[in-house]
């Protein structure tokens, strides 16, 4: 009975504290594997416990460092599989975590992509109306341009009639203006040589004369300066009181210094004043055929006539009652070229 007695024996588990049956390899509550050593107790009919003999406490020794060992290994292999599954949960839950944040974005990518495309379809029928709608004009534009097209050429037409008769007309005013100008300057020129007196010349040129500016006049090229009778102080070839007209010094005879006499430059086409080449224009010229210009140059009122072959000659000042006129056989032999 004493003998069975020792089965009833407890010890303590060194993790979670409770009583456990003894010589258990493993804690029934909180799984922790272990073996314990302890002396037994021999209680056999009142004795005292005796020590086992040395040969079978090294057994015992040895196989207690063995379960040891093994309860070390399993506890490892224990905490191992916890982690594993630890680990696989979190894993999961990461992945899981994952997943719904995905599936949301693409539901909520996919609600705006709905919503994109259902205002493009209503845009694109609207355009679709409107491209109806301007083809439609197009076609109304096309059958006006039709019509406008058939006009066109009926005007064309009428316009090509009107051309042709106003270039004849033009032709003929051209015709009749010349001839104009030629009885014009005929009538000058027999006033001029019929003229008893300076005065009458004087006011006959400042009721036909047309007042015309400086920079106008240049542009009307000079014709012959050798024909004029008068002093020249600076031997340039052009007359003193013709020279502020023409805006040169009368008393050098070469203004700009460059080598070149004034009346050289002026008849070569160079400008007297400066560099470069005179500038004329030939629209001015042409407007002027025929015609007796005023210059006004300080107080003075220069004439200058202009030939129909498109040149100007000077025909003096109202200072002397234009006396290069009188005097110049050549500008009255070339007035009606």
């Amino acid at each position: 009975m004493l003998n069975n007695f020792k089965f009833l024996a407890t010890m303590i588990c060194s993790q979670c504290g409770r009583e456990i049956p003894d010589n258990s390899l493993s804690c029934n509550y909180c799984g922790k594997i272990f073996v314990t050593k302890r002396a037994s107790l021999d209680r056999v009919d009142g004795a005292t416990l005796k020590d086992k003999n040395v040969a079978s406490l090294t057994s015992v020794n040895q196989a207690v460092k063995t379960a040891n060992t093994e309860a070390s290994a399993v506890t490892k292999a224990v905490q191992m599989r916890r982690f594993q599954r630890w680990f696989f949960y979190a894993v999961i839950g990461i992945i899981f975590s994952f997943g719904v944040f995905y599936v949301v974005k693409i539901t909520n990518e996919n609600t705006a992509l709905i919503s994109s495309l259902a205002g493009t379809n209503t845009k694109l029928n609207k355009t679709k109306q409107e491209m109806d709608e301007a083809q439609k004009q197009l076609a109304e534009t096309n059958n006006r341009v039709l019509s406008s097209n058939s006009t066109l050429e009926e005007v064309r037409s009428q316009l090509t009639k009107t051309n042709s008769s106003l270039s004849s007309t033009i032709e003929d005013n051209r015709k009749l203006t010349e001839q104009v100008n030629s009885k014009e300057a005929e009538l000058i020129k027999i006033s001029v040589l019929e003229s008893k007196s300076g005065a009458a010349l004087r006011n006959l040129l400042l009721e036909a004369g047309i007042k015309i500016e400086s920079d106008q006049i240049a542009k009307v090229k000079l014709g012959a300066l050798d024909s004029y009778q008068g002093v020249d102080t600076d031997k340039d070839g052009i007359l003193d009181e013709m020279e502020p007209a023409i805006g040169t010094d009368p008393m050098l005879g070469d203004s700009d210094s460059d080598g070149f006499t004034d009346s050289a430059e002026l008849l070569a086409g160079y400008n007297p004043l400066g560099k470069g080449v005179w500038l004329y224009d030939a629209a001015i010229a042409d407007k002027y055929k025929g015609k007796f210009l005023l210059q006004q140059v300080s107080n003075t009122t220069y004439a200058w006539y202009v030939s129909l072959g498109g040149l100007r000659y000077y025909l003096g000042s109202a200072n002397d009652n234009f006396g290069a006129m009188r005097n110049n056989t050549y500008w009255t032999r070339e007035i009606g070229s």
